[in-house]
């Protein structure tokens, strides 16, 4: 009966270490997972800022654009002001004659 439990307590002991092993590796892998996650949220988080800077350019592109529109608009205007003065200018000159 000695020699059954000290068999049973052997068959315990190996058994303990065993799921000791397993639990060890379960660590490992776990700890690997971890670290993959944690390069994932850097990643995402580099996407994230790029994405935030690129949305800031594209306003400052879209400010600048509207801008050059209204410039181009009053460049317009003047230009037909010239026109509308140099035709002027002609009609008065072609009164005097040399």
């Amino acid at each position: 009966m000695v020699e059954s439990a000290g068999h049973t307590f052997q068959s315990i002991a190996d058994a303990v270490e065993s799921l000791s092993g397993q639990i060890q590796g379960i660590i490992i892998t776990i700890d690997r997972i971890a670290a993959g996650s944690q390069g994932l949220v850097s990643s995402v988080q580099n996407v994230d800022n790029a994405a935030r800077e690129n949305a800031g350019e594209t306003q400052t592109v879209s400010a600048a654009t509207g801008e050059q529109s209204a410039s181009m608009q009053e460049i317009a205007a003047a230009s037909k002001v010239l026109a509308t003065t140099a035709t002027d200018m002609q009609a008065a000159v072609s009164d005097f004659k040399v």
